[in-house]
């Protein structure tokens, strides 16, 4: 669609000098693209009015009308290009090429990119509580720095890199913080000191959760085979779960298996129940109200005439199969890949995983008492027991599921130097639960206790503590926090990949701060 137009004013100012002028020098013609009508694209054909500068002073002879609709020579319209500016903000240069063609306004990915660049940047007051972090332009390799306005929920700034020194003059330039949330990066805590020494900093609680499980991950492991030998000294007996109902099947075992048996227990519950209440002469609409199950099962389980059981998972084995997989395990061949390899010499064409389903199968028959040592050794390996008793002395016991507190009970009764340890990380590990002023003193107190404890481990996490103190305590007795600033590295990784990760820092700032 061609639209035919014409700009024309009685008088026009002059843009170098502002002299006003009556006297027209001539015409010129323009053939701007605009925003589509329907499906169709428009052109305008556009014929501005040129006049004539009448100061004799002014560098410029001559000049043409300004046009807040037509920017100075550009080939599309203001509110076009502003679109599709809009469009490269929240996608890439790739995907708003493939949008915009649906929405009848094409343009190049290098057009995108060059409107996105034009476009102006918010100006955002000083915040008065600050959320710092880094993220990553390549983990490992390089990363920046994310600043966050926490009450206004938004992106304030990015910084090319985690410096010191870079922190610190964005602070210098934007005085009035009051509050600033970081982790217990060193490079922040220092910039913060030298360039906002008045604002209150508050380290980040999760950060320190994090630094606690590390400290207790580097004690276990030192005091390793200590650990082993109590958990080895931990005999409980391996649950055997209830038979399958066919010889080549088998059910998912731990906690899988007791959801399932108690969702068939509710299932039958429902089917007594509907039966009933069927041969009472109850409509099935008034049975699905009371039973809470949709009509369609009701008629089903009705003209079964029986409670349906389900079969569980079948194994592609035939029983030459699994006799020879029987054999080798009672020989003491318990490697899945050696095994797999002496099924395919007997005609098997099935996996590795049909092979390790059924040794599960074949695990869970066997009567015998295990350690629970021998159980994680086989599967995990000792670094993965002190990661699992790592997570279990850092959780909440509250939060423990039954047989981790067995298990932990078990470990303390028989190895002392866990059993204090385990006190003082609890104690320590409470204050996290409720941000509260009360939490100061407490905190000062378990530092001290932490000094004098003989795990050189936790004094030196206590060290730290004490070196930061005003910021730990800050963060255990007000309720800001860092939440929210990873919340925005998430949304900030999101654009990254979508372009693809070759962003520039420039371009990817740009998206941040207008997205």
């Amino acid at each position: 669609m061609i639209v035919k137009l014409v700009a024309h004013s009685p008088q026009a100012s002059c843009p170098q000098c502002n002299t006003i002028s009556h006297t027209v020098h001539g015409h010129y013609h323009r053939h701007p693209k605009d925003l589509p009508w329907s499906e169709c694209k428009v052109k305008l054909e556009l014929i501005v009015t040129r006049y004539r500068c009448l100061n004799p002073n002014c560098s410029v002879k001559t000049f043409s009308a300004l046009l807040n609709l037509l920017p100075k020579q550009a080939q599309r319209t203001a509110r076009l290009q502003h679109i599709q500016a809009q469009i490269g903000v929240f996608l890439s240069a790739n995907g708003g090429v493939e949008l915009l063609k649906v929405l009848h306004m094409p343009c190049s990915r290098n057009t995108i990119l060059r409107s996105v660049k034009q476009l102006a940047l918010p100006t955002r007051a000083t915040p008065r509580v600050l959320g710092v972090d880094d993220w990553a332009f390549r983990k490992g390799k390089r990363y920046g720095t994310i600043l966050v306005d926490l009450e206004q929920h938004q992106v304030v700034d990015l910084l090319e890199d985690r410096t010191a020194e870079q922190l610190k003059s964005w602070l210098k330039a934007h005085s009035g913080i009051e509050i600033i949330t970081r982790d217990r990066a060193s490079e922040f805590t220092r910039a913060i000191d030298q360039a906002a020494p008045k604002a209150l900093q508050v380290a980040d609680r999760f950060h320190l959760i994090q630094n606690l499980s590390a400290t207790v991950q580097t004690w276990l492991e030192r005091r390793k085979k200590g650990l082993l030998e109590a958990i080895g000294s931990c005999e409980l007996p391996v649950k055997k779960p209830e038979p399958p109902q066919f010889a080549n099947t088998y059910g998912m075992q731990g906690t899988h298996q007791h959801h399932r048996q108690a969702n068939r227990a509710e299932r039958l519950e429902q089917y007594n129940k509907a039966s009933h209440l069927n041969e009472d002469g109850v409509k099935i609409a008034q049975i699905s109200r009371e039973i809470g199950v949709p009509q369609s099962t009701i008629r089903w389980w009705l003209r079964r005439g029986e409670f349906p059981t389900r079969l569980g998972r079948r194994t592609s084995l035939n029983a030459k199969f699994e006799a020879f997989i029987r054999e080798r395990w009672a020989a003491g061949y318990s490697n899945v890949a050696e095994l797999h390899r002496g099924l395919l010499n007997l005609g098997f064409t099935g996996s590795v995983t049909a092979v390790n389903r059924f040794l599960l199968f074949v695990k869970a028959g066997e009567p015998v008492l295990k350690s629970r040592s021998e159980i994680l050794s086989g599967t995990k390996g000792t670094s993965g027991v002190v990661r699992m008793v790592t997570r279990m002395l850092v959780t909440p016991e509250v939060q423990l599921e039954e047989a981790g507190r067995e298990l932990l009970e078990g470990i303390c009764k028989r190895n002392a130097e866990v059993k204090s340890g385990y006190g003082l990380i609890q104690d320590l590990r409470t204050l996290f639960l409720k941000p509260s002023v009360e939490n100061i003193p407490k905190l000062n107190a378990w530092i001290q206790k932490a000094l004098v404890c003989g795990v050189i481990e936790f004094e030196r996490f206590a060290l730290g503590l004490q070196r930061d103190f005003r910021a730990v305590s800050a963060g255990l007795s007000v309720a800001w926090s860092n939440a929210q600033t990873e919340g925005q590295v998430t949304k900030l990784k999101l654009i990254k990949r979508q372009r693809y990760g070759r962003a520039g820092f420039e371009l990817l700032r740009r998206c941040v701060l207008l997205s």
